[in-house]
């Protein structure tokens, strides 16, 4: 799901700073050597897929609560760098959605 999703993108720099923000919580993320298995199958994947991508980074974040894992999310978006390439300018949102 991970390779659908980040093979899914057009824009191959995108696709490249992605590969290196790969975040996992929850639970699962605490089982040991997860982090690092799903770190090469990635890079096994994602190379054959796309040669361009060189690094692939998962980041694991076990101590945080889950209850407060959507206002840690909504806090870490605007400092993401790739998610500048992300946002949908009003004038473009109102010239495809149809009144």
């Amino acid at each position: 799901m991970i390779c659908n999703s980040i093979m899914s993108i057009s824009n191959g720099e995108l696709r490249r700073k992605i590969s290196n923000q790969i975040l996992i919580t929850g639970g699962g993320c605490k089982m040991k050597g997860l982090i690092d298995c799903i770190e090469d199958r990635l890079i096994e994947k994602l190379t054959e897929l796309d040669p361009l991508i060189e690094r692939i980074e998962v980041i694991n974040m076990p101590s945080v609560d889950l209850k407060s894992l959507s206002w840690i999310g909504a806090s870490i978006i605007p400092k993401i760098e790739c998610t500048k390439d992300m946002w949908i300018l009003r004038e473009r949102w109102l010239s495809i959605i149809k009144f």
